[in-house]
C-alpha cells in the first residue's frame, strides 16, 4: 500500500500540472516553501510541523545556515511577536516592527526603499521584505503575523524556528547544536539570539485556563469542524491536509479571549497554506465568521494583487509579474493615498519626496503646475535658456550641457545666426599659476541699435561702447547697462536678450525663446537636445570638445588647443584630497533643497577642476560653491551656505553682506534715472543698508546727500540752474524743474576716455601674393589684420577692439596654414582632420559631401540606439550620457508614453550589485506583444510565447546574445551589464506608424535634461537620481 503521505505528495503534483484544474480559483503552485508565525504564538514550518512558542527576546526564524549570507529573525517581547528583522552578513540590518516602524541600522527609514540587493514595500496590508538575489520573501502585518518564503536553492540549508526544510516533518525539532527533541520550547530555546548587554532568558509554556464557557466552546468546535465538512476547503484536501488545522483551532479555543474570532488564526493559515499550493479558496470566510482585519476604510479580500493600486501608479501602465496575495485593499474605485484610501479626486500629488493635497500648486521655472487626480497639470509655457560662463572655463550650454574647454582665444558664445540680431564673443586667456588654466577676461556684444554697436564688458566690471568707456547706467533705446552689485553689470537688450557679468569670470547669457533653434557658438543652438550642442559651423556635431571649441575661434592667429588638458586632480594628490573634502559641501545637506532643482554633480566636477589648478584653491572653491549656489537662487531655491570660518564675504566699509538682495535702483544715479525695468532678482553680494544709497565714490549715503545728474551733468544737493525754459534745483538725488519738457535730449552716459590708439604696423614688407594693409588713423572702426579671414573662421563675424596693420591676403583669397588659397579650395574639418572640397564622410545613415567650407548632408532619418553600461552608467537615444546608481527594477524603455497604447516595453534590474559576497546581475524582462522574455544570468528565457505572427529570433556571437524582435526593434546583450535596444527610424517621435518611445534611456529626439518630464508628473525633472526614481517600478531606491 502506498504511504498516505506519499499519495497525497503524487496527488498534489497530479492537480498542478498544466490543465489539471483550470479556472480563476487556481495559481500555479509556488516554488517557494512557506513558513509562518500566525495567531497567538503559533508557528508551521517550512514541512508542515506545527507548535506553539511564546518567546521573549529574538530567535533565529530561517537563513542561509550554509554561507550565511542573510538571516531573518524574530523579535519576541513578553509573549508577543513584536518585530522581523533581516540582516545580510554583519554589516547590513533592517527591522520592521508590528507598528509599521522601520529601521535601517539605527535610522528611521520609510517605504518604499531598497538597498544591497533588499526591497522593502507595503502591499495588501503587509510590509513586505524581499530580495530575488538572496532568494527569500519575508511578510509582517498589523496583527503581528509573520510568513517567511525560502527559494528551493536552500533545500536541506537553512535552520532555525521554520525547521530545516527537507519535506521531512518528523526532524524539523532540531536544536541548534544538532540534537534532536521532541519539547518545543527547547527547540526553541536553542535558536535564541543573545546580544553583549543583554542575556536571553529561556521561555517556559504558559499555564492555559479556560477563558470561555462549555456552550461557546462547543459552537466554535463546530467552527473549526468546517475544515473538513465544508465544500469550500474541501477543493483544498487533496493539497494540505487538514488534520493538523482542525486539532490546532481546538487546541486554540480554551485559552483564547476572542470570542467569536478564537477560531479564524487556524482557518486562515489553512486558507493560506492552500493558496501557497496553488489553490485560492474563494468565499471560505462567507462559511465562517471570520473576519480578518484591516486599516480602517480597506477590506479582506482572497486574492489582492501585490501592485498596489495607489494614487502614484494611477496613470503609470504598470508591469506585475508577481500572483496575487490574500491581505486587504482599498473599495473598487478607491486608490491607496498615504495610507488612506480616496477617490481619485482626492488624490495628492507627489514631487521631490513631498506630497501635496489636490489643488496645490507649484512653480517651475516660467510655469505653474496644478495637482490633480495625483497629476501635476503644467501651463506649456517655452522658458527662456540660459547659457553659463563659470571659473576656469566651464561651460553650461542652452540645453544644459557641461563641459570644459580650455582654448585661448576670442571665441563666439552665442549668435542669431537666423537674423543676426545679436553676437556674443568671449575672450579667455590663462589665469592662476596653471598654463592650462583658462578664465574669461571679457565679453564683447555686438546689437544693431545704436549703430550696430560694440559693447565690452570688462575685467573689473567696467564697460566699453565702441572703444570709449562710459559711466553706468546706460540706457539707450533697447539698450540697457546698470550695475547690479559689486563689480556686476546687466546688460538687456529688449525683453529677449540678457546678459550678467560679474566682471572676475563668471557669465550668463539668457535668451527668450524666440530665440530656440536660432543660435550658435558655444553655447549651442537652444533646440532642446544635448546630442547635436557640438555643432560646428561647417555643419557637422564633433564628438571631441577640442574639435567643437576650435571651430568657433574667432582670430586666425590663435593656436588650435590639440587636446583638452589632463584633468589638473590627477596631477597634484594633495590637492585633490582637499578639493574632495571641500567640495563635497556641494552635495552635503547644506545644499539638500537644491538637489532636486539643479543637479549638483557637473557643480562638483568642476568644483574639483577649479581648486585642482588654482593657486589658491580657497579662493576658488569659494567662487566654486557661489556658482552652485547662484544656479540654486535661479530656481528660487536660496541657500544661506556662507560662514565666519568659510568663504566669508569681506564688504566696503558701509555696506552690508545680503544672501538674498534685489540689484534694482540702488544707486545715487538710480534717482535720476530710474530703471523701470529693472528685475527684481536675488543677488548675493555687499549692498548699501536700508534707507541708504550708492554714491559715484563708492560711498552708502542718504538720499539726500546723493548729486543729481541731468543733461549729462552732476549737480550738487541744494544746486539750482535756470535758463529760458526752465527753473530746476537739485533734491534727494533729483532734479526738481519748474517747467515740464525740461530738454532731455542727451543721454546719461559720460564720455570718460579718448578712443583707443593705433597700434604700429606689425610687419614693412609682405611675402608674395601678400598684401599691405596700413590702418586709415581718421578711421576708428576700421578692421585690420586682426580680422584676417581663414578657410575655418570665414563666416564667423570679427570683433575688432583696434585696427592693427600688417599683411593679408589678397581678395578672393584667404589665409589657410600661413598661405593664402583660394576660397573655394578651402578644406572642410571634422574630428580635427581636413577633407578636400568634394571628399565625404559618413555620419550614421547619412553621407556629408564638403562644398564652399561647408558640409552638405543627406537627411535620412536614422535607426537609434541606447544603452546601459555596468552598474550604473546609461546612454540615450539622443545622446545624452548620465549615473543613476538605482537598485530597484526601472523601465528601460517602452512605447506605452502616457495614455498611448504600447508595443513592447523592456524592464531593467541590478541584483546583487550592492553586496561584496553575491554576483552582481542585470535582469532585462522584454515585454513584447503578449509574451515575456527574460535575459538573466548568461540565459535567454521566453517565459511566456509570443503572438504566432510576431518575428522572435535569437542570434548568438561570441559572448553577444542579440535578441530580434519584429522588424523595428532588437536587443543586444553581453550576457553580465551591459544592454543596448536598437530602435529602427520608425520609432522616432512623428515618425510613422509607431508612437515614440520613453523610459530610463528618455524619449528620441525630444528635449532633454532641461526638459525631462517624469511620467505620471508633468514635471521637468533637473537631476540624474529625479529622472531614475519617476521611472520606476512599485519600488523605491534609498536616496543618494
Amino acid at each position: 500500500m502506498v504511504p498516505v503521505r506519499l499519495a497525497r505528495v503524487l496527488l498534489a503534483l497530479a492537480l498542478t500540472l498544466p490543465g489539471a484544474l483550470c479556472g480563476e480559483e487556481t495559481l500555479g503552485k509556488s516554488s517557494m516553501a512557506r513558513c509562518s508565525l500566525f495567531g497567538s504564538n503559533f508557528i508551521n514550518t517550512f514541512d508542515q510541523s506545527m507548535y506553539s512558542f511564546a518567546g521573549s527576546c529574538s530567535y533565529l526564524l530561517a537563513g542561509d545556515c550554509q554561507k550565511h549570507s542573510f538571516s531573518i529573525i524574530g523579535d519576541f517581547q513578553d509573549g508577543k511577536r513584536v518585530g522581523l528583522s533581516v540582516y545580510l552578513g554583519e554589516f547590513f540590518d533592517i527591522h520592521v516592527f508590528v507598528n509599521g516602524t522601520v529601521l535601517q541600522g539605527d535610522q528611521s527609514i520609510s517605504t518604499p526603499y531598497a538597498s544591497k540587493g533588499l526591497y522593502l514595500e507595503s502591499q495588501a496590508g503587509y510590509h513586505t521584505l524581499s530580495s530575488e538575489a538572496y532568494g527569500f520573501v519575508a511578510r509582517i502585518d498589523g496583527s503581528g503575523n509573520f510568513q517567511v518564503l525560502l527559494s528551493d536553492r536552500y533545500f536541506n540549508k537553512t535552520c532555525g524556528l521554520c525547521g530545516d526544510f527537507n519535506i521531512f516533518s518528523e526532524d524539523d525539532f532540531k536544536t541548534q547544536e544538532g540534537t534532536l527533541t521532541s519539547d518545543p520550547y527547547s527547540f526553541a530555546n536553542s535558536w535564541a539570539l543573545s546580544s553583549g548587554e543583554q542575556h536571553c532568558q529561556r521561555a517556559a509554556p504558559p499555564s492555559i485556563s479556560c477563558n470561555i464557557s462549555s456552550e461557546m466552546q462547543k459552537g466554535l468546535w463546530e467552527q473549526c469542524q468546517l475544515l473538513k465538512s465544508a465544500s469550500v476547503f474541501a477543493r483544498c484536501h487533496p493539497l494540505v491536509d487538514p488534520e493538523p488545522f482542525v486539532a490546532l483551532c481546538e487546541k486554540m479555543l480554551c485559552p483564547c479571549a476572542q470570542g467569536l474570532q478564537c477560531p479564524c488564526p487556524a482557518l486562515l493559515e489553512y486558507a493560506r497554506a492552500c493558496a501557497q499550493q496553488g489553490m485560492l479558496l474563494y468565499g471560505w470566510m462567507d462559511h465562517s465568521l471570520c473576519r480578518p482585519d484591516c486599516p480602517a476604510g480597506m477590506e479582506y479580500r482572497e486574492c489582492v494583487s501585490p501592485c498596489t493600486r495607489t494614487c502614484q501608479s494611477l496613470h503609470i501602465n504598470e508591469v506585475c509579474q508577481e500572483q496575487c496575495v490574500d491581505g486587504c485593499s482599498c473599495p473598487e474605485g478607491q486608490l491607496l493615498d498615504d495610507g488612506r484610501c480616496v477617490e481619485s479626486a482626492e488624490c495628492s500629488c507627489v514631487h521631490s519626496g513631498k506630497r501635496y493635497p489636490p489643488g496645490a500648486s507649484l512653480s517651475r521655472d516660467c510655469n505653474t503646475c496644478i495637482c490633480r487626480n495625483s497629476l501635476w497639470v503644467c501651463s506649456n509655457e517655452d522658458c527662456p535658456g540660459e547659457c553659463l560662463v563659470t571659473g576656469q572655463s566651464h561651460f553650461k550650454s542652452f540645453d544644459n550641457r557641461h563641459f570644459t574647454f580650455s582654448g585661448v582665444c576670442q571665441y563666439l558664445l552665442a549668435r542669431d545666426c537666423q537674423d543676426h540680431t545679436f553676437s556674443v564673443i568671449i575672450e579667455t586667456v590663462q589665469c592662476a599659476d596653471d598654463p592650462d588654466a583658462v578664465c574669461t577676461r571679457s565679453v564683447t556684444v555686438r546689437l544693431p541699435s545704436p549703430h550696430n554697436s560694440l559693447v565690452k564688458l570688462k575685467h573689473g566690471g567696467g564697460v566699453a561702447m565702441d572703444g570709449w568707456d562710459v559711466q553706468i547706467p546706460f540706457l539707450q533705446g533697447d539698450l540697457r547697462i546698470q550695475h547690479t552689485v559689486m563689480a556686476s553689470v546687466h546688460l538687456s537688450y529688449g525683453e529677449d536678450l540678457q546678459i550678467d557679468w560679474d566682471g572676475r569670470g563668471r557669465l550668463l547669457v539668457k535668451l527668450s525663446p524666440v530665440y530656440a533653434g536660432r543660435t550658435c557658438g558655444l553655447c549651442g543652438n537652444y533646440n532642446g537636445n544635448q546630442g547635436d550642442d557640438f555643432l560646428t559651423p561647417a555643419g557637422l556635431v564633433e564628438p571631441l570638445v577640442e574639435h567643437f571649441g576650435n571651430a568657433w575661434k574667432l582670430h586666425g592667429d590663435c593656436e588650435d588647443l590639440r587636446k583638452q588638458p589632463t584633468d589638473p586632480c590627477s596631477l597634484n594628490p594633495r590637492l585633490t584630497r582637499f578639493a574632495e573634502e571641500a567640495c563635497a559641501i556641494l552635495t552635503s545637506p547644506k545644499f539638500q533643497a537644491c538637489h532636486d532643482a539643479v543637479g549638483p554633480l557637473p557643480y562638483l566636477q568642476n568644483c574639483h577642476y577649479d581648486v585642482c589648478s588654482c593657486s589658491d584653491g580657497r579662493d576658488c572653491l569659494c567662487d566654486a560653491v557661489a556658482t552652485y549656489a547662484a544656479a540654486c537662487a535661479r530656481r528660487g531655491v536660496h541657500i544661506g551656505w556662507r560662514e565666519p570660518g568659510f568663504c566669508a564675504l569681506s564688504c566696503p566699509p558701509g555696506q552690508v553682506y545680503l544672501q538674498c538682495g534685489t540689484p534694482c535702483n540702488l544707486t545715487c544715479r538710480s534717482l535720476s534715472y530710474p530703471d523701470e525695468e529693472c528685475a527684481e532678482d536675488c543677488l548675493e553680494g555687499c549692498f548699501c543698508p536700508p534707507g541708504l544709497y550708492l554714491d559715484g565714490s563708492g560711498d552708502c549715503v542718504p538720499k539726500a546727500q546723493c548729486p543729481c545728474y541731468h543733461d549729462g551733468e552732476i549737480f550738487q544737493p541744494e544746486d539750482i540752474f535756470s535758463d529760458h525754459h526752465t527753473m530746476c534745483y537739485c533734491e534727494d538725488g533729483f532734479m526738481h524743474c519748474s517747467r515740464a519738457g525740461a530738454p532731455g535730449s542727451l543721454q546719461p552716459e559720460v564720455v570718460l576716455s579718448s578712443p583707443l590708439s593705433h597700434r604700429s604696423k606689425r610687419s614693412l614688407s609682405c611675402r608674395p601674393p601678400m598684401v599691405k594693409l596700413v590702418c586709415p588713423p581718421d578711421n576708428p572702426r576700421a578692421e585690420g589684420l586682426e580680422c584676417a579671414k581663414t578657410c575655418q573662421n570665414y563666416d564667423l563675424e570679427c570683433v575688432s577692439t583696434g585696427c592693427v596693420s600688417g599683411c593679408l591676403c589678397p581678395l578672393g583669397m584667404v589665409r589657410h596654414e600661413n598661405r593664402c588659397v583660394a576660397l573655394q579650395r578651402c578644406p572642410c574639418f571634422h574630428q580635427g582632420r581636413e577633407y578636400a572640397p568634394g571628399e565625404t564622410v559618413k555620419v550614421d545613415c547619412n553621407t556629408c559631401v564638403c562644398r564652399d567650407r561647408k558640409w552638405s548632408c543627406t537627411d535620412h532619418v536614422c535607426d537609434a540606439s541606447c544603452s546601459a553600461l555596468g552598474l550604473a552608467h546609461y546612454l540615450t537615444f539622443d545622446g545624452l550620457k548620465y549615473l543613476f546608481p538605482g537598485e530597484c527594477q526601472y523601465v528601460l524603455v517602452q512605447d506605452y508614453c502616457g495614455s498611448n497604447p504600447g508595443t513592447f516595453r523592456i524592464l531593467l534590474g541590478n541584483e546583487g550589485c550592492g553586496y561584496p559576497s553575491l554576483k552582481c546581475r542585470k535582469r532585462v524582462t522584454i515585454l513584447v506583444d503578449g509574451g515575456e522574455i527574460e535575459l538573466f544570468d548568461g540565459e535567454v528565457m521566453v517565459k511566456k510565447p509570443l503572438k504566432d505572427e510576431t518575428h522572435f529570433e535569437v542570434v548568438e556571437s561570441g559572448r553577444f546574445i542579440t535578441v530580434l524582435l519584429g522588424s523595428g526593434l532588437s536587443v543586444v546583450w553581453d550576457r553580465h551589464l551591459g544592454i543596448s535596444v536598437f530602435l529602427k527610424q520608425t520609432y522616432q517621435v512623428g515618425g510613422p506608424p509607431r508612437l515614440p518611445p520613453c523610459g530610463a534611456i528618455y524619449t528620441r529626439c525630444h528635449q532633454l535634461w532641461a526638459g525631462r518630464r517624469c511620467p505620471g508628473e508633468g514635471l521637468p525633472i533637473h537631476s540624474q537620481v529625479g529622472l531614475g526614481h519617476a521611472l520606476l517600478g512599485p519600488c523605491t531606491p534609498s536616496s543618494r
